[in-house]
């Protein structure tokens, strides 16, 4: 590659640092998600567990805390999913930067369009993870009322 082809290139490369900085960004959250994602998982494992041996009126709040616990991982696996997409369609927005510099090739409004994609996306797993953290609250709530007397 001559210096001339090098120096049309830097452009492009520019144009792919803020999408870098997205799926950086976006990674970090979905690191994040997928740590939340093991508590609700284990919770539902022993919870199964204590539920075969509890008593009758025991059973009943356990299958609530269960059932909170199974929509907290529902939620979360949303939120992962979306968040995964959302990288998804940025990555196609480099590749594409790069087909349009390589191939010469114009992509009228597809950049823009994955763009918006991916930042729905990203909304819609930030959406899902708070609904998380609400039932997170739920499930705290339900238990100081079970176990404290405690109500919020």
């Amino acid at each position: 590659m001559n210096i001339m082809a090098i120096e049309e290139l830097m452009p492009v490369l520019q144009a792919c640092v803020a999408p870098c900085v997205v799926i950086s960004g976006v990674g970090l959250l979905l690191l994040a998600m997928t740590n939340r994602l093991a508590r609700p998982i284990d919770r539902v494992r022993v919870l199964c567990r204590q539920i075969s041996e509890a008593k009758e009126g025991e059973k009943d709040y356990l299958a609530e805390q269960i059932k909170i616990f199974l929509r907290r991982a529902a939620f979360l696996r949303t939120a992962i999913g979306m968040s995964v997409a959302s990288i998804f369609f940025v990555a196609v927005m480099i590749l594409l930067l790069f087909v349009t510099f390589v191939f010469d090739v114009r992509v009228n409004g597809a950049l823009e369009i994955l763009f918006g994609v991916s930042i729905i996306c990203l909304v819609t797993s930030l959406a899902y993870l708070l609904a998380d953290v609400f039932l997170t609250l739920r499930s705290l709530q339900n238990e100081t009322r079970k176990r404290a007397g405690i109500e919020l």
